[in-house]
């Protein structure tokens, strides 16, 4: 290859040689390199001779079963999200609130003082959501709304209504 061909070759890659120098693409190789060390150092033990048998079972390479694998999950939990925001979507405003001072690891009584209502009310409000959630307890509920973000609701003054 001559110095004037736009690409050149490095090992079993093609790089193009305005955007890539030989450093630089090493670089790159060494920081994916790496990316890729710390996904195996967190993978339990045995899981990539699991993911390699299970790809030469489908006819497939392991990258190619890892990714359609991701792909899946991604979808799942994708859906899952949805759904718990239109179930959020149809608790009242005040069923709201209270799930997340509930989410936010707030008591009953807690709950109660902030929003100005009866222990009993706020048990009630936090019932009927665990009921349109499909859930059996607040727990259940704090763990499904995990990654949701409740700051808000408790840095606000509550409406003085109940």
């Amino acid at each position: 290859m001559t110095p004037e061909h736009p690409f050149w070759y490095c090992g079993d890659r093609i790089g193009y040689q305005t955007m890539h120098t030989p450093f630089t693409y090493m670089k790159s190789r060494l920081r994916r390199a790496l990316a890729e060390a710390r996904l195996v150092l967190a993978l339990p033990p045995g899981t990539l001779e699991q993911l390699d048998a299970l790809a030469n079972q489908a006819g497939m390479t392991p990258e190619e079963l890892a990714a359609g694998l991701l792909q899946q999950a991604i979808a799942a939990r994708t859906q899952e999200l949805d759904e718990n925001v239109r179930r959020w979507q149809t608790l009242s405003e005040r069923e709201q609130q209270v799930s997340a001072l509930a989410c936010l690891g707030r008591t009953n009584p807690q709950i109660a003082a902030r929003l100005h209502l009866a222990p009993d009310t706020v048990k009630v409000y936090l019932g009927n959501a665990v009921r349109k959630f499909g859930l059996k307890g607040r727990r259940q509920l704090a763990f499904v709304l995990r990654d949701w973000d409740f700051s808000a609701y408790d840095e606000t003054e509550p409406p003085a209504t109940s």
